[in-house]
């Protein structure tokens, strides 16, 4: 379960109760800045605005898995971000993507320094009890 607010609406979100919703996030250490789905930022509140998309706003080129390198507008922002027992404000690229909500960072890894279960699926702080 993840939760993503914008740093900006998180005290008027908290004061409501906190709204989570399941969301496909891809943990890659491959990459070397944060992204966020422009639809699902929108989706928890934050309003766009279309100026911030254009081409005025400067652009940001972003090599993909595959290999290309696409050019996006550089719309940069901070997101409150809760990935289980990891709470933090993280700063996100903002692009239209369709697999992932989110897409976290090798310096996301390196900060809460993970304990992944591969085979469970499953993501912590610590390693479970019965795991020793």
């Amino acid at each position: 379960m993840v939760g993503v607010r914008t740093a900006h609406e998180e005290q008027r979100r908290t004061a409501r109760g906190t709204h989570e919703y399941l969301f496909r996030i891809l943990i890659d250490s491959g990459v070397s800045t944060n992204f966020a789905r422009r639809q699902t930022v929108a989706h928890n509140g934050y309003k766009f605005d279309d100026t911030m998309f254009t081409k005025d706003r400067g652009q940001a080129s972003v090599r993909l898995a595959d290999g290309t390198v696409v050019n996006a507008p550089g719309v940069r922002m901070d997101l409150a971000v809760k990935v289980e027992d990891f709470d933090s404000t993280e700063t996100f690229l903002v692009l239209n993507m369709d697999k992932y909500h989110l897409i976290l960072d090798m310096q996301w890894i390196e900060k809460t320094e993970p304990w992944i279960d591969w085979r469970g699926k499953a993501i912590g702080t610590s390693w479970p009890a019965e795991h020793w």
